[in-house]
Parts: structure tokens; sequence; C-alpha cells
């Protein structure tokens, strides 16, 4: 793709003129092999994580030599925000993962959510941040490249 933040943008237009909904009020919901049929998701393959591992559907700390894994089929779907999550505080589960274009992280695409091990808080999120964990979009080979 040459622009996949344009792609993710569309899918939320699309979600949101099909429901009538405004785009303000739309969040993006990313899980990681979900088998579950939703009209409002869109499915991507060859997604890769770096500087940590995914296990049990959360992050996980890497505990070999592979610094990335491509990750089994992503799901993002656009979910409509309730009133009360416009103001409410961090989720402690989720963590805010880059998303770059590759894996030279040169070229910012957006923000997602991803959810942590639920035995660390909110003052841990930082080991992620250490760690360089981000997700890329393109690698050459579709395999992890490290």
């Amino acid at each position: 793709l040459q622009a996949p933040e344009g792609l993710v943008a569309a899918t939320r237009q699309s979600v949101a003129h099909a429901h009538q909904w405004p785009l303000e009020q739309l969040e993006l919901k990313v899980t990681v092999d979900d088998p579950t049929p939703n009209p409002d998701s869109f499915l991507f393959n060859g997604i890769v994580l770096h500087g940590a591992a995914w296990s049990g559907n959360t992050l996980a700390i890497v505990e070999h030599e592979k610094l990335s894994t491509v990750l089994p089929q992503v799901r993002f779907t656009w979910v409509r925000r309730s009133d009360g999550a416009a103001g409410g505080g961090e989720d402690d589960s989720l963590v805010s993962t880059p998303v770059y274009l590759d894996s030279s992280r040169q070229q910012f695409l957006f923000q997602v959510q991803l959810p942590q091990p639920s035995n660390m808080k909110q003052e841990n999120k930082r080991v992620w941040t250490q760690r360089g964990t981000c997700l890329t979009v393109w690698s050459s080979a579709g395999q992890s490249e490290e």
C-alpha cells in the first residue's frame, strides 16, 4: 500500500457513514487472531510486532533472541465510543503502541491500544516504551526482520 494511514482513515469513514455516526465518536479496537465476524471490522495479515512477543492475547516480554514476530491475523474494528468514555481515565490493561510503515520507524502512521498482561499496572507501561515496542505494517519479505 502506498498510504496505509489513508486506508485506516477510509475504513473509519466507511463505518461512520454506514451507521450515520460522527467520526469523532469512533475509536479503533485492535484484536489479534480473533475469529469473530463483524461487518465493522477489517482484517490485516503480515503486521509485525517489535520489542515484544504475543502470548495469550496480550503483549508479552520477549524471553528469547528474536526481537520481532509476525502477528496472526489482526482485526481493526471501529466502535462507537460511549458517552462516559470521552473524558474517562486510562485503561490499565491497554498500552498505546505506535504503528510505523516499516522497521526503519521513520514514518509514523497512527497509534493503537494493545492489551498487556493483567499483572502489569499503569506504572509498568514504560517497559514497553523502553523495549521499543511497536507495530510495522510493511516488510519486504512479509516475515519477521530480526
